[in-house]
């Protein structure tokens, strides 16, 4: 009976790689490292010129792979900036479908409040009356559109942005 492999387990290292100056060099980078290993987990900071890699790989052997291919790299102590933009936009999405709902719910709200209003207000039904409270009925549902959506946009972009600093970056 032979013995049990030992499996090796992934490692994360952030990696400072020089020359990575667009997506295509990116791309490059990332290819370079999954040939190494095919299991790897690479996420780029194409503006801080930082690759967090996730693999079984040793650092050296990535190191070596990334300058054949023209890259200068050495293991990072810097951490990988939070914001990427493969995590912010789907926040700003989000945002922005919240905002679109809240820009109908807030003046649906708003009517109902002012229908209550209308029914409830005995100057609203007086023979003086000119119509003014039934021009709220209108006017304030109009109002609140901008109200409601720019609060549901605000209020979800900063949850989201706030969701992202608080967890780690993939990988």
């Amino acid at each position: 009976m032979s013995p049990p492999s030992a499996a090796v387990e992934p490692k994360q290292v952030v990696l400072a790689v020089s020359a990575m100056i667009d997506a295509a060099a990116a791309a490059r980078v990332t290819e370079t490292i999954r040939a190494l290993d095919p299991g790897a987990t690479v996420t780029v900071s194409l503006p801080g010129g930082l690759v967090a890699v996730r693999t079984t790989a040793p650092v050296e052997a990535l190191c070596r792979a990334l300058a054949a291919q023209g890259f200068d790299a050495e293991p990072s102590e810097r951490p990988l900036p939070l914001y990427t933009a493969g995590r912010v936009m789907p926040v700003v999405g989000r945002a922005l479908a919240w905002g679109l709902g809240w820009s109908i719910l807030a003046p649906l709200a708003a009517f109902l409040l002012m229908l209550v209003f209308v029914l409830v207000d005995p100057s609203c039904n007086s023979p003086g009356d000119s119509g003014g409270c039934y021009m709220g009925l209108a006017t304030v549902p109009v109002a609140a559109i901008v109200p409601g959506a720019l609060g549901g946009f605000l209020v979800t972009l900063i949850r989201g942005l706030l969701r992202i600093r608080r967890t780690p970056a993939p990988g």
